[in-house]
């Protein structure tokens, strides 16, 4: 009986790590292109941004981003109140065997805002979701911003 749980056991921790994700790309294999598409298509909202060490997710609650596809304008839309700014994705292929994808964010105003304008690294490209991170220095820190595809 013993055995038996054990075995099970060993067979379910071997199918958790054996299962992939076929819908998400890495920094190293999500292109410019796959990024671009996918972003330009659908409603998106902020479920997680890190600044600073800080979590400041709920500044951004309720508010729907676009980013259109023509104009690379980025628009954030929660009832009456619009923010527009600008949006693109880019890559800085520096030689190696690499290239790093940026997902570039500028809003002018308001502040919370102006605090999403940034060239993110691209570090999960989903269907659904693309989680992005900027590495400060020593005193800024690592910042987190994840953008999931609002499904209503």
């Amino acid at each position: 009986m013993e055995r038996s749980k054990i075995f099970i056991a060993a067979v379910f921790a071997g199918l958790a790590f054996s299962c992939s994700d076929e819908d998400s790309k890495t920094t190293n294999t999500a292109t410019v292109q796959e990024v671009f598409d996918t972003m330009s298509v659908g409603k998106w909202k902020v479920i997680n941004f890190v600044d600073g060490g800080n979590d400041h997710t709920a500044d951004y609650a309720g508010f729907i981003f676009r980013f259109n596809k023509n104009t690379s304008a980025i628009s954030a839309v929660n009832g009456g109140t619009t923010y527009t700014g600008m949006w693109s994705v880019t890559s800085e292929d520096d030689g190696d065997a690499t290239s790093d994808v940026d997902f570039n964010i500028n809003f002018t105003e308001p502040d919370d805002f102006m605090e999403l304008s940034d060239d993110w690294d691209v570090v999960e490209l989903g269907v659904n979701m693309v989680k992005l991170k900027d590495v400060g220095d020593e005193s800024d820190g690592t910042d987190y911003l994840t953008f999931e595809k609002d499904l209503q």
